[in-house]
């Protein structure tokens, strides 16, 4: 097993008309192998960088674009972004039932960096839900769980409709975190509810990669030892010399999850919460 990671990064912006990526005639295909990614079948070493706001504005989405040749020429070929963006912007761009999309922008936008990835041979992590507190997100608009389970399946439906084969799917970032309390969809803190909604993705697309996880590595131990969930999708969190990818490559190797790819999604030993 390789350890991969995917890093924090900022988006910066730039003030530019938005690019809308056309549907490439080929399309880069991520897979599995046991423990390991394919990309069109080849052996794939993932390496990525964190741009989970990267479709809160046309300019923020035409700049990642601009900038893709340099990270691949660079060694990067994944990036992670958000449908609800992150702490460098956030949104709801479902309508209240979950059955739809209020704002399709932040759909169009997301998939405009997929398609410019699948041409140059680059996965997305694609996220839905990200932690709010009740006064930070104020444009809220799905309405409870069963419009947050559809929205998952709003998602998973509209991959499927694009058919998309260069994207991996994240249900929520850190899904453990105290940040969903009280959010609609705050029910991902749940490794139950949150396995339902892998399963809601996977049934709606059967031939899409999903995974989850977060920082509380008991609860990844137990959505990476579910067969439902194809990627342990973790974090770690804090300075010590424990919280690094490779320390916890072997954790969860030793509880048993060594049938799938681990990948930290966040950070790999860095650490920037003193500065906030």
């Amino acid at each position: 097993m390789r350890k991969r990671d995917a890093w924090g990064g900022r988006l910066v912006a730039a003030t530019v008309v938005l690019v809308m990526a056309a549907s490439a005639a080929h399309s880069a295909t991520v897979s599995l192998s046991g423990r390991e990614f394919r990309l069109d079948g080849q052996p794939f070493d993932l390496w990525g960088v964190r741009v989970a706001s990267a479709i809160g504005t046309d300019a923020y989405t035409s700049h990642l674009i601009a900038q893709l040749d340099d990270y691949k020429a660079h060694g990067v070929n994944a990036v992670t972004v958000f449908y609800m963006g992150s702490s460098g912007g956030h949104y709801d761009p479902f309508t209240s039932d979950g059955k739809g999309w209020r704002y399709p922008v932040f759909r169009d936008r997301m998939d405009a960096i997929i398609e410019a990835c699948d041409s140059r041979d680059m996965v997305v992590i694609a996220g839905i839900f990200y932690q709010w507190k009740t006064e930070e997100l104020t444009d809220r608009s799905l309405t409870d769980w069963t419009a947050s389970k559809e929205a998952v399946r709003t998602v998973a439906n509209h991959l499927e409709s694009k058919g998309y084969t260069n994207v991996i799917l994240n249900i929520a970032n850190e899904q453990n975190s105290g940040g969903y309390t009280g959010e609609p969809w705050g029910r991902v803190q749940n490794t139950s509810d949150l396995l339902d909604m892998v399963a809601i993705a996977k049934n709606a697309h059967p031939g899409l990669i999903v995974g989850c996880g977060g920082y509380d590595h008991g609860k990844n131990v137990t959505l990476g030892s579910s067969s439902s969930v194809d990627v342990l999708l973790f974090d770690t969190l804090g300075p010590n010399s424990q919280e690094h990818s490779g320390y916890y490559h072997d954790y969860f190797v030793g509880k048993g999850i060594d049938d799938k790819p681990l990948v930290n999604v966040e950070m790999f030993g860095g650490w920037t919460k003193q500065f906030t």
